[in-house]
This record gives structure tokens, sequence and C-alpha cells, in this order.
């Protein structure tokens, strides 16, 4: 029974962790730019392009581009 419930334990953990993953990457739409995306998560675009590793050059994206919204 203990081995069960640490085997259920685990995959919980496992099943939250890839739940955390999914909210920190955006998936841009048409017509949207770093400044935006970043603005509307709360961050400036300098920590946008950090966070992807982005040049400072970088303002644009591509519908369906998954830009990091999280470190």
């Amino acid at each position: 029974v203990r081995a069960r419930l640490a085997e259920m334990k685990q995959n919980d953990a496992g099943t939250n962790a890839a739940k955390a993953t999914k909210s920190d990457v955006y998936i841009a739409k048409k017509g949207e730019t770093l400044k935006k995306i970043a603005k509307n998560h709360g961050l400036t675009i300098n920590q946008l392009r950090e966070i992807n590793g982005y040049p400072k050059s970088k303002k644009k994206v591509e519908p369906s581009e998954e830009v990091k919204i999280k470190p």
C-alpha cells in the first residue's frame, strides 16, 4: 500500500510539473510584438528578451512562435 501511495504521489508531481511548464510558454498571435507580450505578462521587453535569449534588435515575433514568459 505504501509503495502504491508513493507511486501515486510521484505521478501527481509529474503531472503538476507538466501543467506549470505549459503556462511558462506563450504562443504568439499574428501582429503581436515582444513589447505587447511583455506588457501583458508583467515583464519588460528586456526581461522577455533575456528569458528567451533574443538579441536586443528583436522586436517582432512570428505567429505561433513559442515565447517563454517565465525563466
